[in-house]
């Protein structure tokens, strides 16, 4: 698998600094990029390669680049060595940081969503690593007040969605909540994930998987391994309902592929 990722890997990193194709794509093919890092690879200059990249992407303008990149190198910190995590770290967390500010609600969740993790990460590596954060009662503050942000000129669902995501983070950072989410995989089989790491891992899983997420948790050997989960159980379950909804959007997709591709044979069919 990873001569596969190096198969593709120049490829995609020409994608994302071609000014051609739209940002909204190139966001897309980051995180992609990163997701077949995270699956393909144990090479560390892989890792250090791609986070070079990233950091950069970071200090962009385009929300969706800003956005991706972020979920990026949270999923790559996730198999990264502690030396590798608290040199990335340690140059990161300004930034972050400031994107706190950033006028985009989205932008500012997933910054705190990213400092939630960074905390987590460091305090695995050094028990000591609140004490050694730059400012950590004016960081402190910062995240209280996005909690409580009540500003008339932001959007009520934003500041509702806003207020909700930073309750879970200033609870972490502050050392007073933790993660504990539930992923009811099958009748029987449910997925526990209690850190930033796993969920951050979970969404990478699923924003490529998409429907089929939840099948491939039950079936894919590689998947279960990922999360813990163990061997395929002996004894399938019926297809649930949950599991024929989801087939039906994955066949009404590829039956959709199918029309479009058959329209456009048709098109060449009548040029000839």
């Amino acid at each position: 698998m990873e001569d596969l990722y190096n198969e593709i890997k120049p490829f995609l990193l020409a994608a994302i600094d071609d000014g051609n194709i739209d940002a909204a794509q190139r966001a897309k093919i980051i995180f992609k990029l990163s997701v077949l890092c995270f699956l393909c690879s144990d090479n560390m200059d892989d890792r250090k390669e791609l986070l070079v990249v990233l950091r950069e992407k970071v200090k962009q303008v385009n929300p969706d680049v800003i956005i991706n990149s972020l979920a990026s190198i949270s999923l790559i910190l996730t198999i990264c060595t502690p030396t590798e995590r608290r040199n990335v770290i340690q140059m990161l967390l300004p930034t972050v940081r400031d994107l706190l500010k950033n006028s985009i609600v989205e932008v500012r969740i997933e910054a705190g969503e990213m400092i939630a993790h960074i905390f987590e990460l460091g305090r695995d590596y050094d028990e000591e690593f609140d004490d050694q954060v730059k400012d950590l009662q004016d960081l402190l503050d910062d995240l209280d007040k996005l909690q409580s942000d009540g500003a008339k000129f932001r959007a009520k669902r934003d500041r509702k969605v806003q207020r909700a995501s930073f309750r879970e983070i200033f609870a972490f950072v502050s050392e007073e909540g933790e993660v504990n989410e539930q992923v009811k995989i099958s009748l029987s089989e449910t997925l526990t994930l209690c850190s930033w790491s796993e969920r951050v891992q979970y969404g990478g899983i699923k924003e490529i998987l998409g429907p089929a997420t939840s099948l491939h948790l039950q079936q894919n050997i590689f998947v279960r391994e990922i999360f813990g989960l163990g061997a395929v159980p002996l004894r399938m379950e019926p297809v649930t309902r949950g599991d024929k909804l989801e087939m039906k959007k994955l066949n009404a997709a590829c039956h959709k592929a199918r029309q479009k591709n058959m329209l456009k044979q048709r098109d060449k069919r009548m040029v000839l």
